[in-house]
């Protein structure tokens, strides 16, 4: 079985679940996270004290999601070439091996 970690911007998260589905993936885990990497930011108003400032910058950090599913090996190669044949879903994919896993009560 693999582990496959998605980081990818707010708006993919309806693309990524609808990929996710298409495959038969029933288990699907997201989070809102913030970090810095190479999608883009974009900039945001300065606000101070609750009033907006006027200011314009860009943000160091930013939030993400970060979906989290955990595939057959021969079910990997196929939810990627999805992914990516989209064109519409911008981020990373992380696969790590899970050796092993349980069912609780």
């Amino acid at each position: 079985m693999k582990g496959l970690v998605f980081y990818i911007r707010n708006t993919d998260l309806e693309s990524i679940k609808e990929v996710l589905q298409k495959n038969n993936v029933e288990g699907i885990s997201y989070f809102e996270i913030t970090g810095r990497g190479k999608l883009e930011r974009g900039e945001v108003e300065k606000i101070i004290d609750g009033y907006r400032s006027g200011k314009k910058f860009v943000p160091e950090f930013v939030t993400r999601k970060r979906v989290e599913v955990v595939v057959t090996d021969s079910e990997v190669d196929k939810i990627i070439d999805e992914v990516k044949k989209s064109g519409n879903i911008h981020g990373k994919i992380f696969i790590y091996d899970v050796p092993q896993s349980y069912d609780l009560p």
